[in-house]
């Protein structure tokens, strides 16, 4: 038996959101205050932290023709603000970002 291309598309979606529809009737009925959801997620923050780290200190890509000093004022500078605006990601994100462009247009 050949399906065509709308068949095929027909039996992707019927498997994709099957799935999803099963995961929403069963998550109604997870309690999320489990101490396992609490270790998910402490799990996931060390592994994000762990890639930060790595993405900075131990760049590979293009970013490793940077030098350190500068990824590390980005990298402290953002932190600050992180911390100092009471834990906001944007404003902690746009100023890394922003310093580090400034120190990129400082070095040419």
């Amino acid at each position: 038996m050949t399906y065509g291309p709308w068949g095929l598309l027909a039996v992707a979606f019927a498997a994709t959101y099957g799935w999803r529809a099963l995961g929403v009737l069963v998550a109604r009925r997870i309690d999320t205050d489990m101490a396992i959801f609490e270790w998910f997620g402490c799990v996931t923050y060390a592994l994000v932290g762990g890639l930060m780290f790595k993405a900075i200190f131990f760049a590979t890509s293009d970013l490793a023709s940077v030098p350190l000093t500068d990824r590390g004022i980005a990298f402290a500078a953002g932190m600050a603000v992180f911390i100092l605006s009471q834990r906001s990601i944007g404003a902690g994100f746009s100023t890394g970002i922003a310093v580090f462009a400034f120190i990129a247009m400082l070095r040419t």
